[in-house]
């Protein structure tokens, strides 16, 4: 890599990256400020006003409080994972502003090119919305690792509010990735200026969704129960002092500012100006033109207030004659200021007031509302904001197919009446993203399940199901990335293409991975010994025990589907898909075609089998008769005896090695229900959280320095 390059590359998204982390404490300290300057207005009160001019010290007062304050930790508490928590919930949140763009236009420093975002992919919005539901898993920790009563059920309440809000902010967003036919932030911008309207005009029901559900999410007011202090003392962090309890107000407001910037981005055009289609109201591109004399305007007329008791008169009346005044000059272009192309300011200009304004709704709500009831917080969510956000999508097009949708059953297509059929319903490059993302949604149904039928066994098994799921979805998620990485590519069908390339089936540099995978995936269908959700010794049948007949069946169907989809992709993700074993050794090419072994073996199996019935012999002529045929079929393969071994028929071959491979993980699955005993709770949460989550993360990082040392 040349210096240029690693310049561009490497030194100048560092120094990015530097700036964000150091500057947002700053900012956010600030923004806290303005919050209680807000509220006080409000309610009629003085804010914060004794430590420096007007208050403007406080926030720098309160950051060396925190610092030099006792850290204090329970003394039954688990002392490792406690201090992890506040730490596991503020990077989710910082990471998260890594594709965040906050101008349309790069700009040059000594000769470099700047971009106004630290990366832009190309899956930016999903990556936004997985990396920030990671948060919550902090919280979940810090609640559990407490040994609190208080701090449990913040918790608790916190993961059902997360998951419960989590499926219309979800569905509120595919609208806009529909208009504009991707996935990328700064690409869904453009798509609003090429459209020359910002997207909450056609996607008014999907805004409405999601910035409720995005002030849910963030935990605040009316949505604030996981810390409600009537309730809970503080909830989560009750437990917690000093720079332990900053990092989780940190993490907060962090989260504020991220959901108002993406609801900037998706529906009110990023760095666009009002009415970007508009040529006439081009004068508006330089927008600081207008707010910049309002705002000082309005800073001296409040001067005149505070030295004559006017109230707040003159602040209004300066305000408006400052706006006024950079009207005019902005649309007569006086001085040439409004023609002015400086594309990178006024981008950022109009996309910091925007992300300000949505600040400010969050301060307005807090000083307004007051915190919803547990009850009725659950019913705006599953009764109302979870339809309304699943019609949005609808009313723009057919959503997509479920998760068998992009599973790829053989690699080569073949003809019907002339016609080519591919052994898959479609293929996306982002076809494992889309998997991980509507696989996870089949909880939401065993939680509306619980909570509905009113049982306190049903509630319970649901309360178990969301810990479950989210417990083990983090090491299932990680375990994946090194798959990704060693295939360069998310498309399910691609993945299994590089393991061709490579001549390996990936399981084998990525057997760390697969084990953290599929523990992961067991834990996820509720099957045995993860089976909590419906533990029949403790919760009768837990979130179904109110369920009988077809609706009783659907949560079967349900699971069994499940288990047939996460075998499906162990198999395509580990070992090869459709490939044969050993894809890379020419002298076993014999396998391709490895029904003729199956199927003598199968034959000789069975026929054994039925002579055992009649003789009463157990299964010795079943095994006997098993090993026989698997025999004769590896010799005709090995001889290509009637040239059946070198027949070309990949679709048919290809279909046998994927259900062959998917078949035995569901065996697996069978002799796990019939060989282990179910896990008490907090073993299921130390296995995941102390081993599973760890150890797929150093895969990840072992995986990422094994291909940077390769090159």
């Amino acid at each position: 890599m040349d210096q240029t390059a690693f310049i561009q590359n490497i030194v100048i998204p560092t120094i990015q990256i530097l700036v964000v982390v150091l500057i947002l404490p700053l900012a956010i300290a600030y923004l806290q400020l303005v919050e209680r300057k807000v509220l006080g207005f409000m309610q009629v009160r003085l804010a914060p006003r004794r430590v420096g001019w007007h208050g403007l010290l406080q926030p720098i007062a309160d950051a060396v409080k925190l610092l030099i304050k006792e850290d204090i930790i329970p003394e039954k508490a688990e002392r490792f994972l406690f201090t992890l928590a506040p730490i596991a919930t503020v990077i989710p949140a910082l990471a998260a502003l890594a594709v965040i763009p906050f101008a349309g236009a790069p700009f040059t420093i000594g000769g470099y090119q700047v971009n106004p975002w630290i990366t832009d992919v190309n899956v930016g919005l999903l990556y936004l919305l997985a990396i920030s539901s990671l948060g919550i898993y902090g919280i979940i920790l810090g609640g559990w690792s407490s040994n609190s009563k208080y701090s449990l059920l913040g918790a608790l309440r916190s993961s059902a509010q997360m998951i419960s809000y989590e499926v219309p902010l979800g569905f509120a967003i595919i609208g806009v990735m529909m208009l504009s036919g991707t996935a990328s932030m700064v690409e869904i911008v453009r798509a609003q200026k090429d459209a020359g309207v910002w997207f909450v005009i056609p996607q008014i029901a999907g805004f409405f969704c999601y910035f409720i559900a995005a002030v849910a999410e963030t935990n605040r007011v009316p949505f604030d129960l996981p810390e409600a202090e009537a309730e809970l003392v503080a909830g989560f962090h009750t437990e917690y002092s000093g720079m332990k309890f900053a990092f989780f107000f940190l993490a907060e407001y962090t989260n504020m500012i991220v959901v108002s910037s993406i609801a900037t981005i998706l529906f009110f055009g990023g760095w666009l100006r009002p009415f970007p289609g508009v040529a006439s109201l081009g004068w508006l591109e330089n927008g600081w033109l207008v707010l910049g004399p309002l705002v000082l305007g309005g800073f001296l007329g409040w001067l005149v207030d505070q030295r004559s008791g006017t109230g707040l008169r003159c602040m209004f009346a300066g305000g408006v004659l400052g706006g006024l005044l950079g009207c005019a000059v902005a649309i007569t272009d006086a001085g040439g200021l409004a023609g002015m192309s400086v594309p990178a300011v006024s981008g950022a200009f109009w996309f910091f007031l925007k992300v300000s304004i949505f600040l400010f709704l969050y301060i307005w709500f807090r000083g307004t509302y007051p915190r919803y009831r547990y009850d009725q917080l659950m019913a705006l969510g599953w009764k109302w904001l979870i339809p309304l956000s699943i019609l949005a999508p609808i009313a723009t097009v057919i959503p997509a197919l479920a998760a068998l949708a992009v599973i790829p059953f053989a690699g080569a297509p073949f003809t019907i009446g002339g016609y080519q059929v591919n052994p898959w319903i479609t293929d996306v490059n982002v076809g494992l993203l889309y998997l991980l993302a509507i696989s996870s949604l089949g909880i939401y149904g065993i939680i509306l399940g619980g909570w509905s039928s009113n049982s306190k066994y049903s509630l319970l098994g649901a309360l178990r199901s969301s810990a479950q799921m989210i417990s083990y979805e983090v090491p299932l998620g990680f375990a994946i990335i090194g798959v990704m990485m060693l295939s360069g590519t998310a498309s399910m069908v691609e993945i299994v293409r590089a393991q061709k390339d490579a001549g390996v089936w990936f399981v084998i540099p990525q057997i760390a991975g697969f084990f953290c995978y599929f523990i992961a995936a067991v834990a996820e269908t509720n099957r045995v010994p993860f089976d909590l959700p419906e533990a029949e010794a403790e919760l009768v049948a837990g979130f179904h025990t109110e369920y009988s007949g077809m609706k009783f069946a659907f949560f079967f169907l349900a699971e069994y589907t499940n288990m047939i989809v996460v075998s499906s992709i162990a198999t395509i993700l580990f070992f090869g898909g459709w490939l044969r074993p050993f894809p890379g050794v020419a002298s076993l090419g014999w396998l391709e075609n490895g029904w003729l072994v199956l199927g003598p073996l199968v034959l000789g199996g069975f026929l054994g089998w039925l002579v055992d019935q009649r003789s009463g012999t157990g299964l010795r002529c079943m095994f006997a008769g098993g090993v026989l045929g698997g025999l004769l079929g590896c010799a005709v393969a090995i001889t290509d005896a009637g040239g059946l071994a070198g027949m070309s028929v990949p679709a048919v071959s290809g279909a046998f090695w994927f259900f062959l491979k998917v078949s035995i993980f569901l065996f697996l699955y069978i002799w796990f229900r019939g060989t282990y005993p179910r896990y008490r709770y907090d073993q299921l949460m130390a296995l995941g959280w102390k081993w599973l989550i760890p150890l797929s993360i150093l895969n990840v990082i072992a995986t990422g320095l094994v291909i940077l040392l390769r090159g």
